[in-house]
């Protein structure tokens, strides 16, 4: 889904500043850590309201049912993993999991493949020769 956004004049004031925010987002989100790449923009700046549907996607919102146990974990995880919400804690679940998905469809389709060429010494030295041509 796409939103359009009117800047007014007193808004546009503050563009700059979601520019550098945009910026800092990104750069959070590639230097940080494995625990604060979780939450990328928890250290950003806060943002006027009128801007922040350009930037933050919009969300539908789904209602889980667990046992006190679970409920109990997640909240465990939740503050000692460094995620601001548990919504976000179940959001990186979801995404690992896509990820381990389209990781076995990989493996299966390699799998399903002809062999290729084996690789022995030869696969080897062959591989440095065009190292050290293209170098």
């Amino acid at each position: 889904m796409c939103h359009s956004i009117i800047f007014t004049p007193e808004a546009r004031e503050h563009l700059g500043a979601i520019h550098h925010y945009c910026q800092c987002a990104i750069i959070r989100e590639l230097v940080h850590d494995q625990k604060h790449a979780a939450n990328p923009l928890r250290d950003a700046p806060i943002l006027p309201n009128f801007a922040k549907p350009a930037i933050l996607p919009t969300m539908s919102t789904m209602n889980i049912s667990l046992p006190d146990t679970l409920k109990a974990f997640v909240d465990e995880q939740v503050l000692g993993r460094g995620y601001g919400t548990s919504s976000e804690y179940v959001r990186e679940l979801i995404r690992k999991d896509q990820d381990r998905q389209r990781l076995r469809g990989l493996l299966l389709d390699g799998a399903e493949s002809a062999p290729g060429a084996p690789a022995d010494d030869d696969y080897f030295e062959g591989l440095r020769a065009r190292a050290r041509r293209a170098a």
